[in-house]
């Protein structure tokens, strides 16, 4: 039987001094995950304004944003290869938003992690023009 500490999840602020403890709790909804007893889940995340931490998470932002671009420009590529059929407009035109969410989500963790986003409107850009061809 499941238990939920709060609707939807959340955060909680853990003490360095409980850390073991942390990751001792997390190794366990993992091991019920692992035997498919459990769909719950424990992310931990370090704290935002240390500097190895804000590298790190950074880092795993910007991987975010490129896979999901490279998703899209998989599913491009697959509308283009389809001879018979081409993408509906319905669902080009939520891609190109979905390009400028991802836009925004890169400005927004480049405000908060300093991220990297030069390479990123590179991609966006080219990414937009794909979509834009299927118009």
């Amino acid at each position: 039987q499941r238990v939920s500490l709060r609707d939807g999840g959340g955060f909680w602020y853990v003490p360095t001094g409980f850390v073991e403890r942390l990751y001792a709790l997390q190794a366990m909804v993992g091991a019920l995950q692992s035997d498919n007893q459990s769909q719950a889940e424990l992310s931990i995340l370090p704290q935002l304004d240390i500097g190895d931490n804000k590298t790190f998470l950074a880092g795993q932002a910007h991987d975010s944003i490129v896979s999901s671009i490279n998703k899209m420009m998989s599913e491009v590529e697959r509308w283009k290869d389809e001879d018979d059929t081409k993408a509906r407009t319905s669902t080009v035109e939520k891609r190109l938003a979905r390009i400028e969410e991802l836009r925004l989500t890169a400005g927004t963790y480049n405000e908060i992690l300093d991220m990297a986003q030069d390479s990123l409107g590179g991609l966006l850009n080219d990414l937009r023009v794909e979509l834009e061809s299927l118009l």
